[in-house]
């Protein structure tokens, strides 16, 4: 099977701080957490055709996994990008997104966690 390629909207240093804080927090420690509450991890599984409304979370910064298909994420009203099974997308509080499908739905795994800056 061919290795996917991740690509990346924000440095990988970014991603490995917050999954570094979240093992701090699953270990108990709550002192130098940005966040102050538990992120909330789900899976989102959407149909071929699908065309998601634009919504941006004031407070909240989200992490998306593909583990399947393949959709076009809109950010900031103007940058495309294409997302397929293995990459990993950041995508922090304050910016809008909307996601859509076409031939292939998507499934895929978010991890929202509060961003109190």
């Amino acid at each position: 099977m061919k290795s996917k390629k991740l690509q990346f909207i924000i440095k990988p240093e970014k991603i490995k701080e917050t999954f570094n804080r979240l093992d701090r927090l699953n270990k108990g420690d709550r002192s130098s957490l940005v966040f102050k509450k538990i992120p909330i991890i789900f899976f989102m599984d959407f149909f071929p055709g699908f065309e998601g409304k634009e919504e941006v979370h004031e407070k909240e910064d989200d992490f998306l996994c593909v583990i399947e298909g393949e959709g076009n994420l809109l950010i900031n009203r103007k940058k495309k990008l294409k997302i397929r099974q293995g990459d990993l997308v950041y995508i922090p509080s304050r910016m809008f997104h909307k996601l859509s499908t076409k031939k292939k739905g998507i499934k895929y795994i978010v991890v929202k966690i509060k961003n109190y800056k």
